[in-house]
């Protein structure tokens, strides 16, 4: 079977991780990067033996014919900047090509909500459009979706994420969009992943109540944020998120089903009160407390499903409607609580 030809957008950071993702995939194979800075974009280029363009708009007309007639794209990845999904991924659908867009989805409600118009029309053409949120994939959250599924755990009560993380001046200085706001918060840039669990599990929000500050880096994005959620199915939610908490943990996630509580740290089982069924099986540790400890696997499932929707004619697993409602959340914590003043000795 003939491999998908990736083109990807934004070479360093979570791009890398996508290129270990692809050369692991079976049916893809990346041909073309494009984006980041000159010396960055081009020594990415050479190590995985592609061209290197200088932004998306260059990699899909390849005016210079840099890539052969049997190696235009059939996919494009993004993982730019958050203020660049939008632009990027619309000029992809526009172009027929199907594409892979990492979290967050818009940095703004009225541009997600146009990328998912956009997304639906290319869907008629037969282009498929797939958001990354590789934490579904994990076997823990997979087995909690397929028992709430199936009635097993009755009705969720109360949903509760925690994503304290640390995360050092550095990684600010490397990409300056991760100190803007609303593009690089805490619960828009870490947040999110956790976040989107919560809403595919309990289902989609109804109200929200937030605070949010910035307690420590002394950035315009905040670095801490407080929400309370109530969710359509009648669950209650809360999610605090944070890069201020040195030196980070891993994410958690509780569940308080009909059936019983259950709690994950990162992708492995810390409590299963539920005696009418068995706990999932360990998996392999989703990583992401630091920047250097995010690790592929969850990403390797996403482009296994990206593939199996393209070769198969159907829906990938997570959408860009998935992606609408995190965002539709992100919008109302930063429209009731945009960060606060840094106060204290850090002001």
């Amino acid at each position: 079977m003939t491999e998908l030809r990736v083109g990807l957008l934004g070479p360093s950071g979570i791009g890398a991780t996508h290129a270990t993702a692809i050369a692991r995939t079976d049916g893809v194979r990346l041909v073309a990067v494009a984006g980041g800075r000159p010396e960055t974009g081009r020594t990415a280029a050479e190590r995985y033996g592609t061209p290197w363009f200088t932004d998306l708009d260059a990699m899909l007309a390849d005016d210079d014919a840099a890539l052969d007639d049997d190696t235009t794209l059939d996919v494009v990845v993004v993982c730019s900047s958050n203020d660049d999904h939008v632009r990027a991924a619309s000029s992809a659908l526009a172009a027929g090509v199907h594409v892979l867009v990492e979290k967050p989805l818009a940095t703004t409600l009225a541009d997600a909500e146009a990328l998912v118009r956009a997304a639906d029309e290319a869907a008629a053409r037969g282009v498929v459009a797939a958001l990354v949120s590789q934490r579904r994939f994990e076997a823990a959250h997979q087995h909690l979706a397929g028992l709430l599924r199936s009635g097993a755990l009755g009705r969720v009560l109360v949903v509760s994420g925690e994503v304290l993380w640390w995360r050092p001046a550095e990684y600010f200085a490397a990409a300056p969009w991760r100190t803007a706001h609303p593009t690089g918060g805490s619960l828009i840039n870490q947040g999110v992943h956790t976040l989107d669990l919560m809403l595919w599990l309990a289902g989609p929000a109804v109200e929200v109540r937030a605070v949010a500050g910035r307690v420590l880096h002394g950035t315009p994005a905040e670095d801490v944020t407080a929400v309370a959620l109530r969710h359509a199915s009648g669950a209650v939610g809360s999610l605090v998120t944070s890069t201020a908490a040195r030196p980070g943990g891993d994410p958690r996630l509780t569940l308080v089903t009909e059936a019983g509580t259950v709690e994950l740290v990162g992708s492995q089982v810390a409590r299963w009160d539920v005696d009418a069924e068995p706990p999932p099986p360990d998996d392999v540790p989703a990583g992401g407390a630091r920047p250097d400890g995010i690790g592929t696997v969850g990403h390797e499932r996403t482009w296994q499903d990206l593939v199996g929707a393209i070769r198969e004619h159907r829906a990938p697993a997570v959408t860009f409607h998935d992606g609408l409602e995190a965002v539709r959340v992100i919008d109302a914590v930063y429209r009731a609580a945009p960060p606060a003043p840094v106060t204290g000795e850090n002001a």
